[in-house]
């Protein structure tokens, strides 16, 4: 990176970090949320050194970490903002969402007591649980005041500062070269490496693409979409640009879906998982040529980068991600009810690596971390078959409420927050197949922010049931 830009990020962080004090002595919690929501873009993982030997730290996020850390303190001094605490449990009782959440972190608990590595689950949990509290907590409860704070998130909260981000970034990446080679380079430290930015930018450009279909854009809109959009083509992550490709595509299906019934519905989807299903073994087994000839012509050299995601013989990083999941795999047979604990894989990937006959093929990919790279198998990894029925159920249930909220009221405005809400979600759970970031700060605080709005518009809908009904009862007592 020709600029260091560490200097900056610190100046910013201890200006946050002082605002943040300032909130905390006011007990402003709503300033202090919007706070941590406006680092988010800029927030960078840092290791902390400290000369205590045999005294090991996490790497952590800088400034958000703290944030959510003293917003969770501020909730616990917060009864005269948060109003009715009765009226705020009983409406998250009522939560299909809130119930699978608070199961989902009850059950990690019991496993990070069961780890394998019990000081790293802690930490990891630690840091989950703290950002539940500031960004689908208080979030839930600002969304369910007022859902126009979803909106006011991408085009007031985080807009300066994303913009500013990107704009460094793409900045950075022409001057050292637009090319693959100089993406990692290009995008610190606000980044860990190309795939982390491949999500990100994904779901930014997903959200501002849904602004532009639906609203008259300002300049600063419109500079977000497009910042957002050159950005995620030069992440050079297939799995952003096919995860935001497919979660566009699926929107309109979804749509048509929803209007059918139950059964046909069941059956459609049943159909079309046989038909993707196929098609992936076909583009693995034999049609990756074809493939990469047909998307070469159309596309070029992105086009062939694209095909090269389902070349499982010659792209060393498929092999390498082929090869932690069989690692995943050969540890989720030992312990398939508890898992070893969560956040622990890196640790036993590196003890019994090298017994996969794959291991051979990936020594030019060596590294120090070594993630999973699926959300899914990182959970039946670490959590065992109960984690990971628990996170899809979540996953299930936040798609299904804010799609369910999307296309069932008419007014344009709620229709977007649906949509906002919902679509992002949707491209993060199909990237996850492929990787998986709930360790990283930045992918963690928007999916937690979105699992509160989720929320939010799951008791919206159920209001608006009530209303019906209540509605129904008077008119036929009359």
């Amino acid at each position: 990176m020709p600029f260091n830009y560490y200097d900056i990020v610190t100046n910013l962080t201890v200006i946050a970090l002082g605002l943040a004090v300032f909130f905390v002595l006011k007990r402003d919690l709503r300033a202090l949320w919007i706070l941590a929501v406006a680092c988010i873009p800029f927030s960078s993982e840092i290791m902390i050194e400290i000369p205590i030997q045999a005294t090991e730290l996490p790497i952590l996020f800088f400034p958000t970490d703290f944030l959510a850390v003293f917003t969770s303190i501020v909730i616990l001094l917060a009864i005269p903002f948060l109003g009715s605490t009765k009226e705020v449990w009983l409406e998250l009782k009522n939560s299909k969402t809130f119930i699978f959440i608070l199961l989902y972190f009850l059950w990690a608990l019991i496993t990070t007591i069961l780890s394998s590595n019990k000081v790293v689950s802690i930490k990891f949990l630690l840091v989950q649980g703290v950002y539940l509290l500031t960004y689908a907590g208080i979030g839930y409860y600002l969304f369910k005041q007022n859902l126009m704070e979803m909106q006011w998130v991408y085009r007031r909260y985080m807009l300066g500062s994303l913009l500013a981000v990107f704009f460094v970034c793409i900045v950075e990446h022409f001057i050292l070269g637009p090319n693959r080679e100089m993406v990692d380079r290009a995008i610190m430290p606000f980044f860990r490496e190309h795939t982390v930015y491949g999500a990100f930018t994904a779901w930014m450009f997903i959200a501002y693409f849904i602004f532009w279909l639906n609203f008259r854009l300002s300049f600063m809109l419109i500079a977000g979409l497009l910042f957002s959009s050159i950005a995620l083509f030069l992440s050079y992550s297939r799995g952003g640009w096919l995860s935001a490709a497919g979660a566009l595509f699926l929107v309109p299906f979804l749509k048509w879906l929803w209007q059918l019934r139950r059964n046909q519905a069941l059956l459609v989807l049943t159909g079309l998982g046989v038909i993707v299903a196929g098609g992936i073994w076909f583009l693995i087994s034999r049609g990756q040529v074809w493939l990469e000839d047909t998307l070469s012509n159309v596309l070029g050299d992105t086009g062939k980068r694209i095909a090269s995601s389902f070349d499982t013989e010659r792209d060393l990083s498929n092999v390498g991600r082929i090869h932690r999941w069989l690692v995943a795999w050969e540890l989720f047979k030992q312990e398939p009810i508890k898992g070893i604990g969560p956040n622990t894989f890196a640790e036993e990937y590196h003890a019994m690596k090298g017994s996969s006959i794959l291991f051979s093929s990936i020594k030019k990919l060596e590294v120090a971390y070594a993630g999973i790279h699926s959300e899914y198998l990182t959970a039946l990894t670490e959590m065992g078959i109960p984690g990971l029925i628990l996170l899809v159920s979540i996953y299930g249930l936040t798609l299904y409420y804010s799609f369910q909220y999307a296309f069932s009221v008419k007014e344009k405005v709620n229709k977007t927050i649906g949509l906002l809400v919902a679509v992002p979600l949707l491209s993060y759970y199909l990237h996850a197949f492929i990787n998986n970031f709930m360790d990283h700060g930045k992918i963690a605080a928007l999916i937690y922010l979105h699992w509160g709005a989720a929320m939010a518009l799951e008791g919206n809908l159920r209001k608006r049931q009530s209303n019906k009904q209540l509605e129904y009862e008077v008119k036929s007592h009359k």
